[in-house]
């Protein structure tokens, strides 16, 4: 008999150094969302292609769009806001502060569809 072995990526890939530029510039306004979406759908499209290059079964986007495990869901949503709690992140070779947590301070609402993009 045969064996079968499967083979799928679980989780976040490394996003690469310039998908990290490219956050601190839209960050500090230098590109706009526009130009920042480019490099993000580049960055899905390596991702994928090592995964298909490497044999996986399953692919994903290697989830490099995702900032932080809420930011899928916050990002599509309006009615929450950042508690004032900060922590540290390391965003590529830098150490960085972000709010952590949200809190619902209005009438939650759909901005626009999570999966539609």
């Amino acid at each position: 008999m045969k064996t079968v072995y499967r083979a799928e990526a679980i989780g976040s890939l490394l996003r690469p150094t310039y998908l990290w530029d490219a956050r601190r510039s839209l960050r500090s306004k230098a590109i706009t969302p526009a130009q920042f979406k480019m490099v993000e759908d580049r960055a899905v499209d390596e991702a994928i292609a090592l995964q298909e290059a490497a044999g996986l079964d399953v692919v994903t986007d290697g989830e490099v769009r995702r900032i932080s495990f809420i930011g899928p869901l916050s990002d599509v949503i309006s009615g929450l806001e950042p508690m004032p709690v900060n922590r540290r992140w390391h965003e590529g070779d830098k150490l960085v502060e972000f709010r952590m947590g949200l809190a619902v301070t209005a009438k939650v609402r759909r901005r626009r569809s999570l999966v539609t993009e």
